[in-house]
This record gives structure tokens, C-alpha cells and sequence, in this order.
């Protein structure tokens, strides 16, 4: 991916919807979060102390991309949510001075950071606190920061890094070289996932379920099924069919991937109870 992620909110969107790539480059970065509900968290003045830029920088970002920014995490605390966040972090502070607390992984930093921030954090009526995606995301809007022009690279090496394994492991196909073909890698492994969890919600347990409307999608773009395409291309079973294509032909695919959940959702619901729709395994129909 030759794009500049401080340019493109679709590409930006793209990385922090792959999942898998996400939680390796929270394993890679080494910025390590307090959890809570579920989620890594950080203030605004960590998030700011990590770019090392002043916070107001971080502000500026807040206000020109701020829907972009909650729709990866980003919160203001508040009320009860507030006061609980902040009980965890002293009840986290106290285990570790009274040696309670071992953490499962190194929590470095962090703890000396919300020493520095404990007395602003007790007087403070709202706080911005940020989800680790929305910190990527902020790092990926940030200029005139080394660390976040680093972040990005370290963010776009790991994706490609999965999606090579995906595809095999190596750049074998001229296609793969192409500009756009990592961006349309990353759409079309994206909506791949929401298109497999989407069968497996709306239909029946069915081994064969996945490759059947898969070849339909084949058929209907190249008039040749997956396996046909396949041999036509003389690829192993080990190599990826979808890492021989461009990335017009990838953005196609997606395109269908995608409609298809969402034609599920908008089905009648009395097509649930049909054979075809029951999930086997359990008392109950798929409910849209």
C-alpha cells in the first residue's frame, strides 16, 4: 500500500477493521493499555506522551476528525463510567504497591503514567479516553510526528505481513506489485469475513455452504467456478486463488461479499423458519 494513510479515510477504515492485523501490531508497538470494559484504554495525555507532542495537537486531530476518531473508540467519560474507570485504576495502582497485582503481560510504562496523571484524574469532571484503535487512528492523522510517521510504517509492514501469510507467504503474481492491490486485498479480506459470518448466523450447518456460495459468486463474474478458475490458473492447493487477481477484480468480489449479509438482513423473516435457514443445534430460528 503505496497510499498515505494521513490522506485516505477508506484505507485508514480498511487496517482498522482487519482484526487479526490489529491485535499483531498491539503485540508489535509495545504501547500497552489499562484494560477496561473489555478494551485497552488510554488517555489523552498518554496518547499525546506517546507521539511526544503537546496535547493540544492531539485536540486539533480530536476536532477535525472527531466522528472518524469515535467510531474507532474514542469516549468521554463521564458520571458513573467516570468515577468507576477511575476506582479501577487506583484499585490497579494499590494492587501493584502492595504487590497483588501480576500482570499477565508487561505492563511497563503505564503504571508510572497514571501515577504522573492520578491527582488531574481525581478532579477532573469528563475524561478522553481512547480505545486502541482510536489511537491508532490518531496516529495514522498525525503529521509532523517521527513516532507516528514510524507507527504507520510498522502498521502497514505488519499488514502486509498478513495478508502475505494469507496469500502464501510470498509476492508470486505480477498482480501483487500493483498499486492498488494491497488497499483491495484488505476490503476484500474484510468483507470475506463478514460475508463467512453471515452464513454461518442465516444458514443452516452445512460443510459445503461456504464454497457453494462462493462458486456462485465465481460464476457470476468469470462463468467458471472456484475450482475450474483454479485449474485454468494450474495453482496448488496451498496458493491462494485471490492472490492471483487485481485489484478491480478483488474490489468485485467485496462488492458481492458485501451485499450478500446484508440482503440476509433485509429477507422476510418468515423465510427463517424454512429448512434452509434454521441453524442446526439449536431451539431456535436465526432471527434477523
Amino acid at each position: 500500500m503505496t497510499k498515505d494513510l494521513t490522506n485516505s479515510n477508506l484505507d485508514r477504515k480498511n487496517v482498522l477493521n482487519n482484526n487479526i492485523a490489529i491485535q499483531e501490531v498491539y503485540k508489535q508497538v509495545g504501547f500497552l493499555g489499562f484494560k477496561y470494559d473489555g478494551k485497552f484504554r488510554f488517555t489523552k495525555l498518554q496518547v499525546a506522551e506517546y507521539f511526544e507532542v503537546d496535547i493540544r495537537t492531539i485536540e486539533r486531530i480530536l476536532e477535525s476528525h472527531k466522528q472518524e476518531i469515535v467510531e474507532s473508540g474514542y469516549e468521554i467519560y463521564t458520571g458513573f463510567k467516570l468515577k468507576d474507570f477511575k476506582d479501577k485504576i487506583v484499585e490497579f495502582l494499590n494492587a501493584i504497591d502492595q504487590n497483588n497485582y501480576v500482570p499477565d503481560i508487561n505492563v511497563g510504562n503505564i503504571v508510572q503514567s497514571f501515577r504522573n496523571e492520578l491527582d488531574s484524574l481525581s478532579r477532573t469532571p469528563q475524561l478522553a479516553v481512547f480505545t486502541f484503535k482510536a489511537f491508532l487512528n490518531v496516529g495514522m492523522l498525525l503529521t509532523g510526528s517521527e513516532k507516528a510517521q514510524n507507527l504507520r510504517s510498522a502498521i502497514l509492514d505488519i499488514v502486509i505481513d498478513v495478508l502475505n501469510q494469507k496469500l502464501g507467504g510470498k509476492t508470486k503474481f505480477i498482480n501483487q506489485r500493483e498499486e492498488e492491490f494491497l488497499p483491495s486485498a484488505i476490503r476484500e479480506y474484510n468483507y470475506r469475513q463478514e460475508f463467512t459470518n453471515a452464513l454461518d448466523y442465516y444458514i443452516a450447518d452445512n460443510k459445503f455452504k461456504y464454497s457453494q456460495l462462493t462458486d456462485k459468486i465465481y460464476k457470476s463474474i468469470f462463468k467458471e467456478n472456484a475450482k475450474e478458475y483454479r485449474q485454468i490458473l494450474k495453482l496448488n492447493t496451498k496458493e491462494s486463488l485471490r492472490g492471483t487477481m487485481y485489484s478491480e477484480v478483488l474490489d468485485l468480489i467485496a462488492a458481492y461479499e458485501n451485499k450478500i449479509p446484508a440482503y440476509f438482513k433485509h429477507l422476510p423473516r418468515h423465510l427463517f423458519h424454512t429448512p434452509l435457514f434454521y441453524r442446526s443445534g439449536t431451539n431456535e430460528n436465526c432471527k434477523g
